[in-house]
């Protein structure tokens, strides 16, 4: 049952559809479908930019917050070319 350790990404998915499913009547409707669609483009592209470079991000932030707090917080396990939030194998 391999799909059941993606259950998250699959409600991400789910979720992604839905919201762009909501905001298709406003693009049907609306005087100004160009602006519907860009808050739906703009939106898709939030969420994949985040699974990218959210750990790129942590990476650099938890040095930061070594130092801000004095603590020894251990750092996000990346190589190359991964994310904490990359799928399993």
């Amino acid at each position: 049952m391999y799909f059941l350790r993606l259950a998250p990404y699959l409600l991400l998915l789910l979720a992604e559809i839905g919201i762009n499913y909501a905001l298709l009547p406003g693009m049907l409707r609306s005087p100004h479908p160009k602006r519907w669609l860009t808050v739906s483009i703009v939106f898709t592209i939030g969420i994949l930019a985040g699974f990218k470079y959210l750990g790129l991000l942590a990476g650099i932030a938890a040095p930061f917050a070594q130092i801000l707090w004095n603590t020894e917080a251990p750092l996000p396990h990346t190589s190359p070319g991964s994310s904490p939030l990359s799928l399993p194998r």
